[in-house]
């Protein structure tokens, strides 16, 4: 399984040797920053993409809307998993952006602080029921 991961605080291969997790099935490739992130993508064709939201110099969404007009444009394949962390600021705006283009991804999965995840999952006339509930 081909991983292509953005992310600039954690170098992920370290993190799954110091986790003796066994990565030999994958072939994963990490860039530290999103130049060329769509030519990267192109170029490496991975099955999961893991993006940092936090990352310069196009953020993680911004990578996913440029992956998505490179898609309908036939300039890539679409990979089938999004994974990601998502901030809590921006946590229900994310989930709104991935569940407007539910056409694009086979998988998502994201972490979010448990105060969100509550929100999601909360009971008709709880205090944590919301918008978000509803979605």
């Amino acid at each position: 399984m081909r991983i292509l991961v953005f992310e600039d605080t954690y170098d992920i291969l370290e993190m799954l040797s110091n986790f003796e997790i066994k990565s030999e099935n994958f072939e994963i490739k990490q860039y530290w920053d999103t130049k060329n992130s769509t030519h990267r993508i192109k170029e490496f064709n991975p099955e999961i993409l893991l993006l940092d939201y936090y990352i310069e110099p196009s953020t993680g969404l911004q990578v996913l809307q440029e992956l998505n007009l490179a898609v309908e444009n036939n300039q890539l394949k679409r990979p089938i998993k999004i994974i990601g962390n998502i901030p809590y600021n921006i946590t229900s705006s994310i989930i709104f952006w991935l569940i407007e283009q539910l056409d694009f991804w086979q998988e998502a999965y994201v972490m979010m602080q448990k105060e969100v995840a509550e929100r999601l999952v909360a009971d008709v006339g709880t205090k944590a029921y919301g918008r978000i509930t509803v979605v």
